[in-house]
C-alpha cells in the first residue's frame, strides 16, 4: 500500500543507519576525527570502506591525511 508523505514524515521514519568516525592525523601526531554518515565498502579482504570529505573541510587538509 502505497502513502503519500511529507518530505519532513519521510525523513523522520527513516530506519537507523550506520555512523563512521574517520581518523586524520598530522605529520605532528595530532588526531582529528570526523563523523561520517555516508559510506560505501570497497572490499572484504583487505576490509576496506570508501568515503568522500568536501575539500574545504579541516579533517581533509591535505597535511592531516596519513
Amino acid at each position: 500500500m502505497l502513502k503519500s508523505v511529507s518530505y519532513e514524515e519521510a525523513f523522520e521514519a527513516r530506519p537507523p543507519r550506520e555512523v563512521v568516525i574517520a581518523i586524520a592525523r598530522n605529520a605532528g601526531g595530532k588526531c582529528n576525527p570526523i563523523t561520517l554518515g555516508m559510506f560505501t565498502h570497497v572490499s572484504n579482504k583487505p576490509p576496506v570502506l570508501a568515503v568522500a570529505i568536501n575539500k574545504v573541510q579541516y579533517s581533509i587538509d591535505r597535511q592531516s591525511v596519513v
